[in-house]
C-alpha cells in the first residue's frame, strides 16, 4: 500500500512538473509573440504619427492655395462688379480659379478626412500598446486562451492600419467636387 501511495505521489509530481513545464513553454511563446506585437505597434505608431504630420501639412498647404485663389476671385468680383455666376465664369481668370478651388477643397476634404482616420487610429493603436504593456506584466497569469485573444485582437488592428499606412493618402477615384456654382456664391459672400 505503501508503496501504491508512494508510486502515485512520484507519478503526481512528475506530471505536475510536465504540465508546468508545458505552461511555461506556451507562455514563453506568447511572451514572445507579445513581445513582438509590442515593437510592431511601436513601428506603426511612429509611421502613422509621420503619415499624419504629412497630411496635416498638406492640409495647411491646400488651404493657402484655396484662399489665395479665393482672394483673387473676390478681386476680380470687385474690380469687374461681377454680380452672378454667369458673369463670373465668363471671365476667364475667375472661371480658372474656381476650376482650381473646387479640385483642392476636394483634395482637402478627402486629406482632412485621412487626418481624421489616423488620430482615431492612433488612439485605438495606443490603447493596444498600453493593454499590451500590461498584459506582458501580468503574463505569468493570464491564461493562454486570453493571449491569444489579445493576439489576435491586436493582429486585427495591426493590419487594418499596416494597410493605411502603407498606402496612398486618398483615392483620387473617390473624391468629390463641389459644384462650380455653390463655390462662386460662398466665396463672393465672403469677405
Amino acid at each position: 500500500m505503501k508503496k501504491n501511495l508512494f508510486g502515485y505521489a512520484v507519478v503526481t509530481i512528475v506530471s505536475l512538473g510536465v504540465c508546468a513545464s508545458t505552461f511555461a513553454a506556451v507562455n514563453v511563446a506568447k511572451l514572445d509573440l507579445l513581445q513582438q506585437r509590442i515593437v510592431e505597434i511601436q513601428t506603426l505608431q511612429t509611421r502613422m504619427d509621420e503619415i499624419r504630420s504629412q497630411a496635416v501639412a498638406l492640409q495647411g498647404a491646400l488651404q493657402g492655395k484655396v484662399d489665395t485663389y479665393a482672394k483673387e476671385i473676390r478681386k476680380e468680383q470687385i474690380d469687374r462688379g461681377l454680380k452672378n455666376y454667369r458673369q463670373a465664369i465668363d471671365v476667364h481668370r475667375v472661371r480658372y480659379n474656381l476650376k482650381l478651388v473646387q479640385q483642392i477643397t476636394a483634395y482637402l476634404a478627402a486629406v482632412s478626412e485621412r487626418v481624421t482616420y489616423f488620430e482615431e487610429g492612433r488612439v485605438q493603436v495606443d490603447f493596444l500598446y498600453q493593454q499590451a504593456q500590461d498584459d506582458l506584466k501580468m503574463v505569468q497569469t493570464l491564461s493562454d486562451m486570453e493571449i491569444t485573444s489579445f493576439i489576435d485582437r491586436m493582429d486585427q488592428v495591426l493590419a487594418k492600419y499596416e494597410k493605411a499606412v502603407n498606402s496612398s493618402l486618398f483615392d483620387i477615384e473617390k473624391i468629390k467636387q463641389a459644384e462650380l456654382e455653390a463655390l462662386w456664391y460662398s466665396i463672393s459672400n465672403s469677405k
